[in-house]
């Protein structure tokens, strides 16, 4: 019996041990993946600011030409050339934005609708002849103004970490307390087992049957 209860640490830090290299081996390969992804995702996040301010710049400087077109007297600030490639710039950026949104996601379909507004307001103004910039600048603005808590979410989501990294994080987090529990649980076992060891033991006492005693001389005489 005392021989398996002195085994039994052993056999249970065995067990530690493998289930620690066993976190650390997974939390290991997440950490590596959630890096990649995340370097992604900022990337992603830059070239989708940088596509929006493309979007708006050009899309303004297009309404202020064209604004200044239709305004008798005014001198446009830009040529025909240059005004017709900020319409082209403009309806571009809107197709390489909704290229990186994602469509199941409420706020990006928003900014996405915001942008196809602006450039909706801007084809029918022109298309009717009675352009006002005001309102196709105030639908600019729009835009604008919500790209950012847009923005803003995804690099929140970029410094929390992706889903997958968070469930790994909670776990690792669990399995080392569990991890810690049983190592603490060993070292008391093998404290109370080393106790159990030292203490004296008492030899077994042993009844021997008396020695029988020598004939007397007057018994011999008797028989």
């Amino acid at each position: 019996m005392n021989i398996y209860l002195a085994q039994l640490p052993t056999a249970i830090a065995t067990i530690f041990a493998a289930v620690l290299v066993a976190v650390v081996s997974y939390v290991t390969i997440t950490l590596n993946k959630e890096q990649k992804t995340s370097d992604f995702r900022q990337a992603w996040i830059d070239e989708l600011r940088e596509e929006l301010a493309i979007f708006c710049s050009a899309a303004r400087a297009f309404a202020r030409s064209e604004d200044a077109r239709v305004t008798p007297g005014a001198v446009p600030p830009f040529s025909e050339e240059k005004r017709e490639e900020f319409r082209y710039t403009a309806a571009v950026s809107v197709y390489k934005v909704q290229l990186r949104l994602n469509a199941k996601e409420g706020e990006h379909i928003a900014l996405l609708d915001l942008m196809k507004l602006a450039l909706k307001k801007q084809n029918e103004m022109i298309e009717t002849g009675a352009y006002s910039s005001s309102e196709v600048l105030a639908a600019i603005d729009a835009v604008a103004d919500y790209a950012g808590p847009v923005l803003k979410a995804e690099w929140n989501r970029v410094k929390q970490g992706e889903p997958s990294f968070v469930k790994a994080r909670d776990f690792a987090k669990t399995a080392i307390a569990i991890s810690l529990s049983s190592l603490a649980v060993v070292i008391v076992m093998t404290i109370l087992i080393a106790a159990y060891s030292a203490l004296p033991r008492q030899a077994p006492s042993s009844t021997a049957a008396p020695a029988p005693k020598p004939a007397t001389a007057a018994s011999s005489g008797a028989s």
